[in-house]
């Protein structure tokens, strides 16, 4: 009954994470950081193995429905934090414990995503660099860098309170309603 239920539990957080692909397609990526939050309930309710298993499912329809290299990207980026936060949730982690792990995980991801495919995702490093130089009319190098680097460091901690956040209320509504 216990491997029935994560199938069926498995394939709705396949299709919900789906669903949520549509509508970041539609609203040109509103909805990606959400991305991770099927994934995470799922996560709640089975072991880890299993959320692994959903994981990697998540990506190969990510590759079916939209064939981009970017969604797959930060599908597998915002899948892997998810699979930070339900290892920290099934080892019982204080919260800063499992911010630092989520952190670790996005900070990884964005660094691949902008040294690597920077301009694939709008998020070119030389590009902020020169935008931040036209706004602010700074020509001191070091202070562009500082500031364009704070500038991707707060972006990051926002989406990771922002997915943080949103599993926390999630699970806490979907435990509390199950009772």
């Amino acid at each position: 009954m216990k491997k029935t239920l994560s199938l069926t539990y498995g394939a709705m957080t396949v299709a919900l994470t789906g669903i949520i692909l549509f509508f970041d397609r539609i609203t040109a990526g509103f909805f990606m950081t959400f991305l991770a939050l099927p994934l995470i309930v799922y996560g709640s309710y089975c072991d880890w193995s299993e959320a692994f298993v959903v994981y990697l499912s998540c990506i190969i329809m990510a590759v079916i429905m939209s064939g981009l290299f970017s969604t797959i990207l930060m599908m597998a980026g915002y899948g892997a934090v998810g699979l930070a936060y339900i290892y920290c949730m099934k080892k019982e982690a204080s919260p800063t414990r499992s911010y630092l792990a989520m952190g670790v995980v996005i900070a990884l991801f964005y660094f691949i995503m902008i040294r690597f495919f920077g301009p694939a995702f709008g998020m070119d490093f030389q590009e902020i660099i020169q935008s931040v130089k036209g706004i602010l009319n700074i020509h001191n190098s070091l202070v562009l860098y500082g500031i364009s680097i704070s500038m991707v460091l707060i972006t990051m901690a926002m989406e990771l309170f922002i997915m943080k956040t949103s599993a926390d209320i999630v699970l806490v509504m979907l435990h509390r309603n199950r009772k």
